[in-house]
């Protein structure tokens, strides 16, 4: 059968869809593009409080908050809102933001200042550091914008699209959207749905029957691959989609990477849409592509972060397994102590396990390097209640020297400083936080190093000891260290921009796999001779050398592409196979959701399931699947086969 003819770009005469309305907050200047049902004429001069707001309370109340705003194009941005009351969300949303926060909510500064422009239909650039408050800000206008559209028939929507970079950010919006869903009812009831690589695609398809009635929801959180597989699969149409939404921004508009495939989906929505974009950070490279995409009226909106400017140092650990990794930097604790650690500094070691922060405490070279077993505490959750007290005020009042804990147990609600009357006399600590372990993510990893340089302390600096295994962090890292106006090590930087080449080359070495073609070579360092091995069957195997986090990297990238591949063997030998179809793989691979064969007994049949984890589990070799009834159950995969094969 001949391959399906991709849908090709439109213009917004040539669709049969309804006026968009999107200006909800000031009063659009063409009158067909106005609306009442949604807005109150101009909400800046309606609304009593924001009408008496003046030009000089909105610079200072920018000021006061870190927000830089400017006007790229078209109108000026309206004054930031200072509350929910002064925006034209649903009651709905005002209700669930107070139960979520508390009936003092007040907006994070991205989102004030992001939802009055978004709401007034304008293209917004937001950057903001992680945990600013960035999802909400381009959510709770697209509620907006949403109920102001014609209802969807069957084989329309979405109407908003929320595009993440990967199978866990999607996830991640997907739950808050699902939460402010769930508010509506009736007519006015909204739907979301996710969707990403990796799993089989029917799954992800509307129901025919039930609330969807054939039609996809309103709104939909996806990666750019999969929208894409399914528009080109004729199972999605973008004709009704007017507010697309690109979070991670910074990756999407990378020209190596997504950014081709961003251009291709954009040309296949109305021109007049909007386009919110949202990053942590913000290089040249988006700027240029952003002014590209974008449409006549433009505002960027950034926000310094609330991060201290807290002194970090970060060391990275390469090449190593899990065991010598953690060696390797026993013996670089054991150096910092002797050589790094002044004096008058008291230090705050944290780990992610109580096992390793009492190993540390009484390690011999350690305790020597500190001064002795009297300098030395730890803090751990297996501590009685009185004991982890005593323990904690040890440090604070500098009885003790060291202090080892978990980040569950240290990073947060402890301020690491003497209120008391007997502190005012007492020398306030001069606190190092040193991240033995790293966290699991870089919101954790500001809360551990927010320890530090805290009022009623003298001063504060962090240190860090980053693992290969971890080093897929680093960019978010180097973000972090950025936006809090820190020097970033030039070899985390280059970190960083080597992967970023090592992630663009391999995609595009994917798809030539995934045409049937050899892949071609990586332009990236240390990446000679990565698609030298490729067989004219159409299989590529990466060589064993490939660091296990990019590793990690390319299973999730040709998840995302949709090609098959599977890892064999054991570390230091494990090694990466991609192949333009699964028959070629040294090892079975399976997609979550798709239907196989489970074989029985000799003269039974063969029983039907679906996959549950598609991850092969070592050294059993089994599979989880759902069969018929519901049950769950670990199959070998030498008794699975696809229903497709």
């Amino acid at each position: 059968m001949a391959e399906a003819a991709a849908p090709t770009p439109v213009a917004c005469d040539a669709l049969s869809v309804p006026l968009l309305h999107k200006d909800f907050y000031l009063k659009h200047p063409e009158r067909s593009l106005q609306t009442q049902e949604y807005c109150w004429g101009n909400l800046e001069e309606a609304h009593p409080v924001l009408r008496a707001r003046s030009a000089d309370d909105v610079a200072t109340y920018r000021r006061e908050n870190g927000l830089r705003v400017e006007t790229l194009r078209g109108r000026a941005a309206p004054k930031p809102v200072q509350s929910f009351k002064e925006t034209s969300f649903p009651f709905f949303v005002e209700e669930l933001a107070y139960e979520l926060f508390t009936t003092e909510a007040v907006p994070f500064p991205i989102q004030a200042q992001s939802w009055p422009c978004a709401l007034s239909g304008m293209d917004v650039i937001g950057v903001a550091p992680t945990g600013s408050g960035k999802t909400l800000a381009f959510l709770l206008p697209a509620l907006v914008h949403v109920m102001a559209q014609p209802e969807l028939t069957a084989g329309e929507g979405p109407i908003a699209l929320f595009l993440e970079p990967t199978r866990e950010l999607v996830q991640q919006t997907f739950k808050v959207a699902e939460r402010f869903c769930e508010r509506t009812a009736g007519d006015d009831k909204l739907r979301v749905r996710l969707a990403f690589g990796g799993v089989d695609p029917t799954l992800q398809l509307p129901c025919q029957d039930g609330p969807d009635k054939g039609r996809w929801p309103e709104f939909l959180v996806s990666t750019p691959g999969r929208f894409l597989d399914l528009v080109k699969r004729w199972q999605l149409s973008a004709e009704r989609l007017s507010y697309v939404v690109l979070d991670e921004a910074d990756l999407m508009l990378s020209p190596g990477t997504w950014l081709p495939m961003i251009r291709n989906l954009l040309s296949l929505v109305r021109p007049d849409r909007q386009l919110l974009l949202f990053s942590a950070t913000w290089p040249d490279e988006a700027d240029v592509a952003a002014k590209e995409l974008c449409g006549d009226e433009l505002i960027r909106v950034r926000v310094d972060p609330p991060v201290p400017p807290i002194p970090q140092s970060v060391y990275l650990f390469h090449h190593v397994d899990d065991v010598q990794a953690e060696a390797l930097r026993l013996e670089a604790l054991i150096d910092w102590l002797r050589n790094d650690l002044r004096e008058d500094e008291a230090l705050l070691v944290m780990c992610m396990t109580k096992e390793t922060a009492r190993q540390l405490s009484r390690d011999g070279e350690v305790v020597e390097a500190v001064g002795g077993e009297d300098k030395v505490v730890v803090l751990d959750a297996g501590l009685a209640a009185d004991e982890r007290q005593e323990a904690y005020w040890s440090f604070v009042q500098g009885r003790s020297r060291v202090m080892f804990t978990t980040f569950a147990l240290g990073s947060r609600g402890l301020d690491y400083a003497d209120p008391s009357l007997a502190a005012v006399e007492a020398t306030p600590l001069s606190l190092v936080v040193l991240l033995f372990d790293f966290p699991r993510t870089i919101r954790d990893y500001a809360h551990c190093i927010g320890r530090t340089a805290r009022p009623g302390q003298l001063s504060g600096r962090a240190v860090s000891f980053l693992p290969e295994m971890r080093f897929w962090i680093a960019r978010e890292l180097v973000a972090l260290m950025e936006n809090s106006g820190q020097q970033v090590p030039g070899e985390l930087r280059s970190l960083v921009d080597d992967d970023k080449l090592f992630v663009a080359g391999c995609r595009n070495a994917m798809l030539k796999v995934q045409a049937g073609e050899p892949p071609a070579p990586v332009d990236a360092p240390g990446c000679a001779g990565l698609t030298a091995s490729y067989t004219a069957a159409g299989l590529w195997t990466l060589p064993a050398s490939v660091p296990s986090y990019r590793r990690k990297l390319l299973h999730w990238l040709a998840d995302e592409v949709g090609v098959p591949h599977v890892s064999t063997r054991e570390d230091p030998h494990r090694t990466l196979h991609i192949a333009r179809s699964r028959e070629i793989l040294p090892d079975k691979f399976f997609v979550e959701g798709e239907e196989v064969w489970v074989a029985r007994k000799m003269g039974e049949d063969e029983l039907r399931a679906r996959v549950v984890d598609p991850k092969i589990k070592r050294p059993w070799r089994t599979v989880r699947l759902r069969f018929e009834g519901g049950a769950e159950h670990f199959v070998s995969v030498d008794l699975t086969r696809p229903c497709t094969s």
